[in-house]
């Protein structure tokens, strides 16, 4: 079986979208550089871990 690995030009930094306070926390979409959506949690507990969704691109510096 043979891979083939896609080539990817990230040509600028991700960019946010929209930014939004919850009771838990704030939500953060993103487009980053390769064209991906992105959301990123940062909780308001410093006991909690920040979680993201969206994916990752391989070979992309910023998400991948």
């Amino acid at each position: 079986m043979t891979e083939t690995m896609q080539h990817i030009q990230v040509t600028t930094a991700p960019v946010e979208l929209s930014h939004h306070t919850t009771s838990e926390g704030t939500v953060v979409w993103l487009r980053c550089g390769c064209g991906r959506l992105r959301m990123v949690f940062t909780p308001d507990s410093p006991a909690d871990r920040p979680m993201t969704a969206g994916g990752r691109t391989l070979g992309c510096p910023y998400c991948g």
